[in-house]
């Protein structure tokens, strides 16, 4: 990861020749601020006196003249440039003074620069009168505008001509050295030394906190490098120029390259094959990507435009994923790392996703017989009482079933990791077994129709690690003298339509007592307007014996409400409860709850043609 982002640094500073005052500026930092509050300071004579304050309208462009960036400490940034969030007028003067005042703490007896004694001499004169008209321009701004302020000074010499504080020498001094002071300076610990630069591989003075990400820490003695933070540069050595390249790669990643993720975040950084970067293609992700963004919005990233931009570099570039969970200031803690991901397999993973919907079953007319005339659109666009519904696609449905672990699954599948097959049947059963408990049953039904179209999505890109089953030496079909039927022909239908996942006797016989039970219920609805029948099974915690003595009942049952209409589906039932047996069960009780609540869930599919 670091080699990748080292790279596209060092491209960046060399191809547009880029000054360490703009790789140093934080600028990213700066996205939600909508104002500046200028300070303005009158140079006469060598000392300064308080002018005004102004505001206006905060432009990316020109982040480099204000000298923006922020210490891991959080007490003060590293010049008089403050990005200060308040909820009244009164405390954001406040919050301003305290940013002065710790910052001349630290750099006026260091410095001893007469610019520096004059003007902390006019802030302490002027004090009231400066925070008052700060506190005024404050209370004027709109609400919106006063979540992220930027406050900064500006210099007016005799000329009247207003110098920023990048025009001037001494601040474009401190901010440099402040800001490489955070490479080998941390815990109150130094951290630098004579050694090879890890990156460059040449012998220099290489630092110990240089990476831009944290690969290690040591805010304890017992984690650093032999037990002393102060040699903490020997376990990861950073010269200042491959510090300087990281700093801008980590600044175009946090710019350009950084998403969200429900409460995490993740960086998609291009590495390139063969070393030589594609100019082309970094001004597309420039202004290709977040560009198109509607206000407010996060990508999903197996949608993203960086796909699109970057599957034309099939031959070049692979993608490394960083997924995050940000702490305080810029320290954050990495939950999953996937490298080697070429876009064509994000892209084709979207592809057979969206192509899984063209099956019958996800059609609007099944999903009208499933879910209620009441839904309209196919599976994926879903709409249901004139309401569109979400959580449908490949990275929702994977939150959906896998809350506590996301970040691991999503991983897994760009990374083309197979996931046990009973992981995933265990997280579909204990979801729609709640919904059941609940008496849920449109939500049972759709998170049904879900975790089918994960389960064969999974299936179809091989992304499944299958159970260790017993071997079998050929599979025994047990032959029905009967005519076929055009409702015995539905069910074979869909059994090739989902061949991915019921591909065995155990599963289709468990798969259509769930169906016979469901039309049972049924039945028993429109008789009673109740259905009884749901107490028998057992909670959806089923199991090859409970299933085994559910049959029969059901099958009585059926027959005391003179339902023969479902003898077909009976006989078919029973047909493959036999293979079952000669061919050896294999399923798990999880699998088992499953398939019999698919079956239980789809059944009005199977209810046509009585």
């Amino acid at each position: 990861m670091l080699k990748a982002v080292w790279d596209l640094g060092q491209f960046l500073v060399e191809e547009r020749e880029m000054n360490e005052i703009e790789i140093l500026t934080q600028s990213h930092k700066l996205e939600n601020v909508k104002k500046i509050l200028f300070i303005v300071f009158r140079s006469e004579n060598g000392n300064f006196l308080f002018e005004r304050v102004y505001d206006s309208e905060y432009c990316s462009e020109d982040a480099p003249k204000y000298l923006y960036r922020t210490f891991r400490h959080g007490q003060y940034d590293a010049i008089l440039a403050s990005n200060i969030s308040a909820k009244d007028a009164s405390s954001f003067a406040e919050k301003t003074k305290k940013r002065w005042d710790k910052w001349f703490n630290k750099y006026l007896g260091k410095y001893s620069h007469p610019l520096l004694n004059s003007l902390k001499t006019a802030m302490d004169t002027q004090k009231d009168e400066i925070l008052k008209e700060i506190s005024d321009k404050f209370a004027d701004m709109d609400k919106k505008e006063r979540r992220n302020v930027l406050v900064t000074l500006k210099i007016l010499e005799n000329n009247d001509n207003e110098k920023y504080l990048s025009d001037i020498d001494i601040f474009k001094d401190i901010f440099v050295e402040g800001a490489l002071e955070d490479l080998f300076y941390k815990h109150n610990v130094s951290s630098k030394g004579e050694g090879i630069c890890s990156l460059c591989l040449k012998n220099d003075t290489v630092y110990g906190f240089a990476s831009p990400f944290s690969v290690f820490t040591v805010d304890k003695r017992g984690f650093a490098y032999g037990l002393s933070r102060e040699n903490s540069w020997k376990q990861l050595p950073i010269c200042r120029n491959c510090a300087i390249y990281l700093i801008a790669g980590k600044g175009f990643l946090e710019k350009h390259l950084r998403f969200k993720l429900y409460d995490h975040r993740y960086y998609v950084i291009p590495y390139f094959i063969f070393g030589k970067i594609d100019n082309q293609l970094i001004k597309e992700i420039e202004f290709g990507v977040k560009e198109r963004l509607p206000k407010g919005c996060y990508k999903k990233l197996l949608e993203d435009d960086i796909v699109e931009i970057m599957k034309e570099k099939e031959d070049i570039i692979n993608l490394i994923f960083v997924f995050f969970k940000p702490k305080q200031k810029d320290f954050f803690d990495i939950m999953k790392y996937v490298e080697n991901v070429p876009p064509s397999w994000i892209k084709k993973l979207a592809d057979t996703f969206c192509e899984i919907g063209k099956r019958t079953i996800f059609k609007e007319s099944f999903l009208k017989t499933i879910l209620g005339e009441e839904w309209s659109e196919d599976f994926l666009d879903g709409v249901y009482r004139e309401h569109k519904l979400g959580r449908m696609n490949i990275l929702d449905m994977t939150r959906e079933f896998f809350p506590e672990n996301f970040v691991d699954i999503v991983g897994d599948i760009l990374g083309a990791r197979c996931i046990e097959e009973n992981y995933l049947i265990r997280a579909f059963v204990r979801g729609i077994r709640k919904k059941f408990v609940e008496n849920k049953n449109w939500s049972a039904r759709l998170l049904t129709l879900k975790s089918i179209y994960f389960l064969v999505f999974m299936a179809h890109m091989d992304l499944i690690n299958l159970r260790m089953r017993p071997e079998r030496r050929s599979a025994k079909e047990v032959f029905v003298m009967e005519k076929k039927e055009e409702k015995s022909e539905r069910v074979e239908s869909f059994f090739e339509d989902f061949s991915e996942a019921l591909d065995t006797p155990d599963k289709k016989a468990v798969f259509l007592e769930g169906v016979l039970t469901s039309l049972l219920m049924n039945v028993q609805y429109a008789e009673k307007k109740s259905t009884p029948f749901r107490s028998k099974l057992h909670g959806l915690k089923l199991n090859q014996r409970k299933v085994k003595k559910l049959l029969p009942e059901v099958m009585e049952k059926l027959a005391s409400y003179e339902a023969f209409q479902y003898k077909w589906l009976e006989t078919l039932v029973s047909k493959f409860f036999v293979e079952a047996d000669q061919n050896g069960w294999s399923l798990s009780d999880d699998e088992i709850s499953y398939y019999f609540t698919l079956g239980l869930n789809l059944g009005s599919l199977f209810k046509g043609g009585d």
